[in-house]
């Protein structure tokens, strides 16, 4: 989705398949902001979330992550990833 040179920027299908999932990651932001669980505002808690899961997805498949952590499940290294980024960003309700 993000090398632009290997796919075709026009597509349509591609651009509903971005809008449909950033769609989706915004209006959970804003859940959790209108629920109490931040005071990060919601673009920037989607902005954070987006890095975080494009980075280490990114990181996993060049093979970086796991020959610095020595991890070898990345499913198992992503639930541990959320966790800290949900208690960190988003916390417990006050």
């Amino acid at each position: 989705m993000f090398r632009t040179e290997l796919l075709e920027p026009d597509d349509r299908e591609l651009t509903r398949a971005s809008n449909r999932a950033y769609d989706a990651l915004i209006a959970t932001t804003r859940a959790a902001a209108a629920q109490g669980y931040t005071r990060v505002e919601p673009r920037v808690a989607a902005a954070a979330a987006w890095s975080l899961v494009h980075g280490l997805a990114a990181l996993w498949l060049s093979g970086r992550l796991q020959r610095r952590t020595g991890d070898t499940d990345a499913g198992s290294l992503a639930d541990a990833v959320t966790r800290a980024f949900v208690g960190g960003v988003l916390g417990d309700r006050p």
